[in-house]
């Protein structure tokens, strides 16, 4: 089983001093993770990995696949399950590099009502 490590992105706007700065002029925006990462690339990997079975919108059920719409797993979960496949799901390990499924992670969690 893989080690996977998550490391939260934090964005901060710094003067040339290298200290935060309070000015009006500053960029103070902080960007999510999941705005980091190119969720195309998740879309991509869920309609040729995962779409017969939870369909395009993640609601399908297919062979009693969960409704990715209403699934309120973690990350991590989303992660290991991915990997380590669970009921009917295929395993998935050492099929996709980790880049590919912190976007097919992402990706799965936009499909949330």
């Amino acid at each position: 089983m893989r080690n996977i490590v998550w490391m939260p992105a934090l964005v901060l706007a710094c003067n040339n001093q290298g200290q935060q700065s309070n000015s009006a002029q500053a960029n103070d925006t902080v960007y999510s993770s999941a705005s980091l990462v190119n969720t195309t690339r998740g879309k991509e990997l869920f309609q040729a990995k995962c779409i017969a079975c939870h369909g395009l919108g993640g609601n399908y059920r297919n062979n009693n696949a969960a409704d990715l719409q209403i699934s309120k797993i973690d990350s991590i979960s989303i992660i290991n399950t991915i990997i380590n496949g669970k009921g009917a799901m295929p395993m998935f390990n050492h099929v996709m590099p980790d880049s590919d499924l912190a976007q097919l992670e992402l990706y799965v969690k936009t499909l949330r009502k």
